[in-house]
């Protein structure tokens, strides 16, 4: 997981962009994938407090590679920063 929020945060942002908050955990948790389209609207709709990312850890590279650029992007895990090399 990427990203850590209290309870209460993810309560908070689950009501805000509309989604129960155990889905959001089980999304941060890659235990369960909410849409691309649907990562990108929760991502808009929380202010950035979550990312892609963060919804899809196990496979955001894949789907948005361009954010692998981006400055707050997760660290590529050793076995990946090998392959870009």
């Amino acid at each position: 997981m990427s990203k850590t929020l209290t309870p209460e945060d993810r309560r908070r942002i689950a009501e805000k962009v509309g989604v129960h908050s155990t889905s959001l955990l089980q999304a941060m948790n890659g235990e369960r994938n909410f849409s691309p389209a649907e990562c990108v609207r929760i991502e808009r709709e929380s202010g950035e407090e979550l990312m892609r990312w963060d919804l899809r850890p196990k496979d955001w590279r894949a789907i948005w590679p361009e954010l692998l650029k981006h400055k707050k992007a997760p660290p590529l895990p050793t076995d990946e920063k090998a392959k870009a090399e």
